[in-house]
């Protein structure tokens, strides 16, 4: 065992077996990407970035690229009411059927997304648009 693969496994014993020293590492790597990411604006931009892909993700079912592909098809505005987006999207469901089928039918990651309002209008509106 040369000596950098047993600094390797000393530091793997030590930091499962030490909680104290397991504390001081965890401390000592949060600071550092706290000052990476205050001071490296790409890298904070790719921290920015991959959060969003894996709330979409896991919240959604959906990538960011089809997201994005379905926003020019719906030409940026809301697949229910038509008006454009703003700050806050809604993503497959009304408020009232946050969890299970939309009022399309679909689950998981529907092919329309917008402001979605707790009318019978828009839910009709949905099930049209989102073909």
């Amino acid at each position: 065992m040369d000596n950098s693969e047993y600094q390797r496994t000393w530091f793997k014993r030590r930091y499962a077996q030490d909680p104290q020293f397991r504390s001081h590492r965890q401390e000592i790597s949060r600071d550092y990407r706290r000052e990476r990411y205050a001071s490296d604006p790409q890298f904070g931009n790719g921290c920015l970035d991959s959060s969003r892909k894996s709330r979409l993700k896991r919240r959604h079912g959906i990538i960011v690229g089809r997201l994005d592909a379905q926003l020019a098809a719906q030409r940026g505005a809301c697949a229910c009411c038509h008006q454009e987006l703003g700050r806050v999207w809604r993503i497959d469901h009304p408020a009232q059927e946050r969890y299970g089928s939309s009022a399309s039918g679909a689950t998981g990651a529907s092919a329309s997304f917008g402001t979605f309002s707790n009318t019978p209008t828009a839910s009709r509106r949905t099930s049209t648009s989102a073909a």
